[in-house]
């Protein structure tokens, strides 16, 4: 099977390596795994699986939509991700009249613009908060939308000096805001038990 990951912004942030991760692990799972992203995305080095740039990611230029669609006609993928309202926005009546009627196209929703992806046969929300805000804001329906938290590379193991000192240290650093489920991490994090010796570091601003 060939999956394809677009994702168009060029920035380093969250959604940006989620995009890449998705390639990366689909690759190690052993499908045929691209990711079509903005050429100039600091992962593109680095995505683990094959990848093409776009030269222009420019929502508002109709070349941009046609390089993408044309793209994507002579990858033939069974599997489209998108990732993000830049990607999500290119997915156009155009769009699926000139690649064709063989890819399902997936919305992946990392945060709180989720109207873009009504016109989406299925979404993808990065926590159960995103969820609740496509279906209960934005309307989609709750079988549209699957629950599939971010996938990450994770150490197996804490390094055996750092433990003995300090104890096994957990951070978040991002948008304090209700999509970004804060309160999930806090409410794991107390369930830990004392003996654990962890501390939780959280960082950043935002409504809460």
């Amino acid at each position: 099977m060939k999956v394809v990951n677009v994702m168009l912004g060029a920035g380093a942030g969250g959604l940006e390596a989620v995009g890449f991760q998705y390639a990366r692990l689909l690759a190690e799972a052993g499908y045929d795994s691209w990711i079509v992203a903005h050429r100039r995305s600091p992962y593109l080095r680095s995505a683990g699986a094959k990848a093409l740039a776009l030269a222009n990611a420019s929502i508002s230029n109709p070349l941009a939509h046609l390089a993408l669609a044309f793209t994507l006609r002579r990858l033939k993928p069974d599997v489209v991700f998108c990732h993000g309202h830049r990607a999500a926005q290119f997915y156009t009546p155009l769009l699926r009249l000139l690649v064709g009627p063989k890819p399902a196209f997936i919305a992946v929703c990392h945060g709180a613009n989720g109207w873009r992806c009504r016109k989406f046969p299925r979404t993808i929300a990065v926590s159960a908060a995103v969820r609740d805000e496509l279906v209960g804001k934005w309307g989609l329906a709750p079988d549209r939308v699957t629950v599939i938290e971010n996938a990450v590379a994770v150490p197996a193991t804490v390094p055996e000096s750092a433990s003995r000192r300090t104890g096994t240290v957990f951070g978040f650093l991002g948008r304090l805001d209700y999509c970004k489920g804060v309160d999930v991490l806090l409410t794991a994090f107390a369930k830990l038990p004392g003996e654990a010796h962890a501390r939780l570091g959280v960082g950043g601003t935002g409504p809460e």
